[in-house]
């Protein structure tokens, strides 16, 4: 099982999400650290475990407001030995022209940022040749996105994201149900999960519904894993 960390950035600060309600996003303060700089979330993360890879979801672009061109190509080049899976929403179409000469991250294509299923498929496409990863967002157990996302799956990259957005930062669990009927049409994929993953119960829940890999960002922050856990894990 692959531990992923998880951050949520909008206007200069790592925020805490909850539920998937971003209007209420607020900077972060855990215990990890009282200060909200990307650099020194990410420096506080890496105190926990020797991480390799850490999923980032730009608010900014995905909300549809505003491209930084240069944040996320200085964060790779700071943390070499670390993959990033970046979430620039809409402006992932824009990857080749920013971030072509980076080695070390990936593009994550959320399903909410699109309407239509070709449209979807071109940015897969286009996206290719940077191992792209396919995010299926859900919110209240409604699959964000092209209506015909789950029929329409031949376009699908080799690993794919089950994002429950209303179960993070929920405290409630993984969401098992959407997890098991997203996955019969997952025959060649691996699969990682994102939302509401709380403790080393869950990750053993979700692990036999082989599942390669958790997103967790909340339960990190609060302290619920143990750092020799994490420590054996990642």
């Amino acid at each position: 099982m692959k531990i992923i960390p998880v951050i949520d950035y909008r206007q200069g600060n790592v925020v805490l999400a909850q539920r998937g309600n971003r209007d209420s996003y607020q900077p972060i303060s855990s215990v990890l650290c009282d200060k909200s700089d990307i650099n020194g979330v990410i420096e506080s993360i890496l105190t926990l475990a020797g991480f390799k890879t850490i999923y980032i979801a730009d608010l900014d672009c995905i909300e549809k407001q505003q491209l930084d061109d240069t944040l996320w190509t200085s964060l790779c080049s700071q943390y070499p030995d670390i993959e990033f899976w970046i979430d620039l929403g809409r402006f992932g179409k824009q990857w080749d022209r920013i971030m072509s000469d980076i080695s070390n991250a990936r593009p994550v294509i959320g399903s909410e940022s699109y309407t239509h299923i070709d449209e979807l498929n071109t940015i897969l496409d286009i996206l290719n040749r940077y191992n792209p990863l396919l995010s299926i967002d859900i919110k209240n157990n409604e699959i964000l996105g092209p209506a015909s996302l789950l029929q329409k799956f031949s376009a699908w990259p080799n690993e794919v994201i089950i994002l429950s957005l209303s179960h993070v930062g929920s405290n409630s669990g993984p969401n098992i149900a959407c997890i098991q009927t997203i996955s019969q049409h997952l025959i060649n994929q691996n699969v990682f999960y994102g939302g509401g993953t709380r403790d080393i119960n869950d990750i053993k829940q979700l692990e036999q519904l082989d599942i390669q890999g958790i997103l967790v960002a909340n339960s990190l922050h609060s302290g619920k894993f143990d750092k020799s856990l994490l420590q054996k894990i990642t």
